[in-house]
């Protein structure tokens, strides 16, 4: 009589985090500040040099890990910003995956880009948070103010446009932060009656608990995961 498989509790949380963006925007530079363990990455000599001084490209895709918290880990992943290993990059429809869209706030092409890769995560800009690095002493309020028409195309408030130091372990965590921390679940657009669709009750603030029931205080589930909540942070900042 074979043994009945005993499901284990303990295993941690596990989110994604994608980080995308063009060539040259911090993505694996920020995915190496992040990372609690050596990160691999792909990067290879480029076969030209880059007007900012760049001399690697990533062709495949950036892997590390990051662990707030005993009962978290959080895959970092960067993928390629050349259309031409555009096969590398992941789907970011998976249940925990949050993207972090790196743009680069030095560059002409600012508006160009951001029109360009929100068009590539087209229904899932619920996912997404947007992190500006190299912002040339811009305030983020006239960045926000150049990205506004590719916002309102894709429905993203101005808000979650951040300022970010790749380079900076705490500014990438910021950032990686409130990706984590937006909804599971793609909003509703609202009846064209005009009449405020029904809501889903207010779910009490998270408390850490035992690793059993996870970082949210809820039974673990691999088939319902919930995003990170502020349980974490103060962990993560010890």
């Amino acid at each position: 009589m074979r043994r009945p498989r005993r499901r284990r509790t303990d295993l941690p949380q596990r989110y994604r985090v994608i980080f995308a963006g063009p060539v040259g925007a911090g993505k694996t530079t920020a995915v190496r500040a992040l990372s609690d363990v050596a990160p691999v990455d792909t990067d290879v000599p480029m076969s030209f040099t880059s007007g900012d001084g760049k001399t690697t490209t990533t062709v495949g895709l950036d892997y590390g890990t990051w662990r707030p918290t005993p009962e978290v880990s959080i895959a970092l992943i960067g993928i390629p910003g050349q259309q031409r290993f555009a096969s590398a990059r992941q789907r970011v429809s998976i249940p925990g995956t949050r993207v972090l869209l790196w743009l680069r706030g030095d560059r002409d092409t600012l508006v160009a880009d951001a029109d360009e890769w929100l068009d590539v995560l087209a229904g899932e800009e619920h996912r997404v948070v947007i992190a500006v690095s190299h912002t040339a002493g811009r305030a983020i309020g006239d960045i926000r103010r150049a990205l506004a028409a590719p916002l309102a195309r894709h429905g993203i408030p101005a808000s979650r446009v951040l300022a970010a130091d790749a380079r900076d372990r705490d500014s990438v965590m910021r950032v990686a932060g409130a990706a984590l921390d937006l909804p599971e679940e793609k909003p509703r657009p609202d009846p064209p009656d005009g009449t405020t669709p029904p809501r889903r009750p207010i779910r009490p603030a998270c408390t850490p608990t035992s690793p059993a029931t996870g970082p949210c205080g809820r039974a673990s589930s691999a088939r319902r995961r919930r995003p990170v909540c502020s349980s974490w942070r103060s962990a993560s900042r010890s």
